[in-house]
């Protein structure tokens, strides 16, 4: 999504969305507003599509205690990569929780 890929940086591993359902609401709606925050993000129905369009985020756009050899799976993306202010838009989603 950002244009980054494993072909022209080893170091780079992708992530696919997660995919939807009771145990993983909120980190889908928190990878999907991240990416999409002019889209309908909050949609299950738009969520879905993300997952099975094979959407992925590259390792760039987490936090290093975000993984453990694999990323977590409760992991959401919260760091900038060639996106401005998507920052900001995680940290005030995770201070009303």
């Amino acid at each position: 999504m950002c244009g980054s890929s494993p072909s022209k940086d080893s170091s780079i591993t992708l992530y696919r969305f997660p995919k939807p359902g009771t145990r993983n609401a909120l980190r889908c709606e928190l990878w999907a507003k991240y990416c999409f925050p002019n889209e309908a993000w909050s949609s299950p129905k738009f969520q879905e599509e993300l997952h099975l369009k094979h959407k992925m985020l590259c390792s760039k756009h987490f936090e290093s205690t975000c993984f453990n050899e694999k990323l977590f799976r409760t992991a959401v993306p919260g760091v900038q990569c060639y996106k401005e202010n998507l920052q900001l838009l995680i940290n005030a989603i995770w201070h009303k929780m």
